[in-house]
């Protein structure tokens, strides 16, 4: 397994939102400063192994999904030996970017018959610059057999992975106290970093849970085509240029109840924006997955295609990268996403 570096470069944004990709700093090498950041980030020392007897558990809690549905897996650290006493620090708010102690973090990976593991594709997570530095009343003793409830230090992998890929995922969670050196989130000083408390003494280390195995099922498929290039200077509505079509597994037509579903348009790159395209929407940063944000619901449907019917206009030639998302109306329902085309608009 590669060495994980515990260091985060992060860079708040002009508009406070912070673009936060802690787990790519753990595929292995440097981590890239984000654009815009300071150069030359450098790993600490090598931590050491976790104390004798310290477990972080893992436990899938919901073992068969859906793409971008939740996937709950709960975290305990837990102390298995049969003496001492062991010191460890609950996360909290800010561990989850590595910007206090301890920091925690996710890793996922499609896994094959023979056991082989592919990375899970990422998505790019934007976090407010606000989190909670105050650490030394999270310190809890553990007495063997004691355990405590980290579940809420890592961010919800639902924010992380989006598994819109069927097939096994083999999931762990890291975690790492840094002795300090993870007090690194905006507004820290060194003296932070020094005070360790009632954590003086304790050195550096970092280690993984067990993994667990969810099971992603993808019942339906989303098709996005694009009919003709939209064109400038003219209002030009979504269902004039593209076209989405549900399948389901079987690769037959699959009949979709308008009550149960909606369809969102979703863009991700471009150098140019529909006008009318009215919801919130960031740029990720240079070296990162795509942002996407959410934007008109598709109302109007038939059984087989649903389109949107809302006036865009273009102001200029471009290309932007767009997808559909399906989603089910019931709580914690699937959110299937289509493959990303990109669209050309043309004069």
């Amino acid at each position: 397994m590669p060495r994980r570096f515990a260091a985060v470069c992060a860079v708040l944004a002009a508009s406070a939102a912070v673009a936060v990709r802690p787990a790519d700093a753990r595929d292995g090498g440097d981590p890239a400063p984000a654009q815009g950041g300071a150069a030359g980030c450098k790993a600490p020392p090598l931590p050491k192994p976790a104390p004798e007897g310290l477990a972080l558990v893992a436990k899938a809690e919901t073992e068969t999904v859906q793409p971008g549905a939740p996937v709950t897996v709960k975290l305990s650290l837990v102390h298995r030996g049969k003496e001492g006493t062991i010191q460890v620090v609950r996360p909290g708010d800010g561990s989850d970017a590595g910007w206090r102690e301890p920091w925690m973090w996710w890793e996922a990976a499609y896994v094959n018959e023979l056991g082989e593991e592919r990375p899970a594709e990422k998505v790019a997570m934007l976090r407010c610059g606000n989190f909670d530095p105050s650490w030394h009343d999270h310190i809890v003793a553990l007495k063997p057999g004691d355990s405590v409830d980290v579940s809420d230090g890592p961010a919800h992998l639902s924010t992380r992975y989006e598994f819109q890929e069927p097939g096994k995922v083999r999931i762990r969670a890291w975690y790492s106290w840094g002795a300090g050196e993870h007090m690194s989130g905006p507004g820290t000083t060194p003296e932070m970093k020094k005070d360790l408390g009632a954590m003086h003494g304790v050195p550096a280390f970092e280690f993984p849970s067990n993994p667990v195995i969810v099971t992603i099922v993808r019942p339906v498929d989303v098709v996005l085509r694009v009919k003709r290039a939209p064109r400038t200077g003219r209002v030009e509505r979504p269902e004039q240029f593209l076209e989405v079509e549900a399948r389901g597994a079987d690769g037959k037509p699959f009949a979709l109840d308008p009550a149960a579903w909606t369809l969102t348009w979703e863009i991700a790159q471009s150098d140019v924006l529909p006008e009318g395209w009215d919801e919130s929407w960031s740029a990720p940063a240079a070296d990162a997955k795509p942002a996407v944000a959410p934007a008109h619901v598709l109302t109007d449907a038939t059984p087989l295609v649903r389109r949107a019917s809302y006036p865009w206009t273009f102001a200029r030639p471009g290309r932007f990268r767009l997808a559909a998302r399906l989603s089910e109306t019931k709580e914690s329902g699937a959110r299937i996403r289509s493959a990303w085309v990109d669209v050309e608009v043309g004069k």
